[in-house]
């Protein structure tokens, strides 16, 4: 019984991570959406003739862009870091499973991989919201 009580909670602590994985996943995405939406309404606003606003406000706007830029670009990193702990935490209590099961488990595949490649969503949210603030801030320049 004690077999069936370790598997049972190793199960759960798999689940309940990759879950905790999989929602943030989806909040990452939603703020990542949101600064690329703020960048371009500002632009829309500065340009489409319904915000009038002063030559020396507009540094202040360059300001706030990168405040916004680093500011995002730590959420996003802290985002997934949790993801990668928590993903670890899921491939440890699978590999637990399968050494309980017995031999004829299939192994987890080793990821050794380079840091840009296990980081490939960051990298890519990172070179867009860059993209979107640097353009946003030459658009806006007076």
């Amino acid at each position: 019984m004690d077999e069936r009580n370790k598997l049972d909670g190793l199960k759960f602590l798999s689940q309940i991570h990759r879950n905790e994985h999989s929602e943030r996943r989806k909040y990452e995405w939603k703020a990542l959406l949101s600064c690329i939406s703020y960048y371009v309404l500002l632009v829309v606003a500065v340009h489409g003739g319904e915000v009038h606003l002063p030559t020396f406000a507009r540094p202040s706007l360059i300001a706030l862009n990168l405040v916004l830029l680093v500011g995002s670009y730590f959420f996003l990193y802290n985002l997934h870091e949790a993801n990668r702990i928590n993903k670890r935490i899921a491939e440890t209590a699978e590999e637990d499973i399968r050494k309980l099961i017995g031999p004829g488990a299939s192994p987890n595949p080793v990821s050794d991989r380079s840091w840009v490649i296990k980081n490939w969503a960051l990298v890519s949210q990172a070179v867009v919201l860059l993209s979107f603030a640097v353009g946003a801030t030459i658009l806006i320049w007076p």
